[in-house]
């Protein structure tokens, strides 16, 4: 099941909100917590500080882990199934996403009180992120192309004229969404009404995107030999930032504001753009880092390999 999740593995906060916090120093510590699982961890995302949830896989199920602002703590909830990502719009409106071990997708939902499993119908491939604007405008993106969206009442297929499988998914609004995935360098973009695709200018596989305006946004991954890129978009065209720093395959992306955004790789490699120059942080996992949020520019956690949670807090 891990196998079958990494491949696909590899929200976002108002930055004008936290235009008033400062962006962290190169030389931060990062602060390894407890997750009472040694199982990889791929995805994180919460509704505030004391209220954040971390998803992932422990080769034969799912695993949910719930954080209360002092410790972390195993959800009640078990499935034959991984989960690779997850997303909501509140604390009572949670959706986690990720498949079996024959590539069959799942959509899970948190109404603040139990995990359930949600219907897709037709069930598509692995799905591997899920992002959206409102309870009503959700978005999940997966193996083979599969791109399915929720319009508070049911799932139903979008066609993304991709059979490529698609890694991650994030945007500004309905009408501005982006999704990324294997190579050729694949990117889309949806406008409200179409998938459709984007030059990228890369030939590598595209992990993960975020933005922090419709002409600041962010795309990494890297290729099979463990090289990393990051691609900048400006509104207009996808360029490769020159000034990235050495690392190997990035598998997530995400900031708070243009000039604070994180990155980390494979080798659990930490990196920072402060809207300047991209830097390598201190601090480091053993292995492999896959997922990124925080409540603000001084919160932020990390996931990953071996039941990983790293916390940066404090200036």
């Amino acid at each position: 099941m891990k196998k079958l999740v990494i491949l696909f593995v590899a929200s976002v906060l108002c930055a004008a909100a936290l235009a008033g916090c400062a962006a962290p120093a190169a030389n931060v510590t990062w602060n390894p917590m407890s997750a009472g699982t040694k199982d990889t961890l791929f995805s994180v995302w919460g509704s505030s500080p004391s209220n954040i949830f971390a998803v992932g896989d422990d080769n034969s199920g799912s695993v949910i882990l719930q954080y209360n602002g002092k410790t972390w703590s195993t959800m009640n909830f078990s499935a034959d199934y991984g989960l690779a990502g997850i997303w909501g719009s509140s604390p009572s409106d949670v959706f986690a996403v990720g498949g079996d071990n024959s590539g069959n997708s799942a959509v899970l939902h948190f109404d603040g009180k139990n995990w359930s499993t949600m219907t897709v119908s037709p069930a598509g491939g692995f799905l591997a992120a899920v992002w959206g604007t409102s309870s009503s405008d959700v978005y999940a993106v997966g193996k083979q192309g599969t791109i399915i969206h929720y319009n508070g009442t049911a799932w139903s297929n979008m066609t993304g004229g991709t059979t490529n499988t698609i890694n991650d998914i994030w945007g500004i609004s309905s009408s501005d969404v982006f999704a990324v995935g294997h190579l050729p360098g694949t990117i889309l973009h949806y406008d409200g009404k179409t998938w459709n695709p984007m030059t990228s200018g890369t030939q590598d596989t595209i992990e993960s995107v975020w933005g922090s305006s419709p002409s600041n946004v962010f795309a990494v991954g890297g290729n099979s030999s463990g090289g990393s890129i990051i691609l900048h978009y400006n509104g207009k065209t996808w360029s490769t930032m020159t000034d990235s720093v050495p690392a190997n395959l990035f598998l997530k992306v995400w900031g708070t504001s243009s000039t604070d955004v994180f990155a980390v790789d494979s080798q659990g490699t930490i990196v920072h753009y402060d809207g300047k120059t991209w830097s390598k942080m201190n601090g480091s996992a053993t292995g492999e880092l896959d997922g990124i949020w925080g409540s603000s520019a001084n919160e932020v956690f990390l996931v990953g390999a071996n039941g990983t949670i790293l916390n940066y807090s404090g200036n």
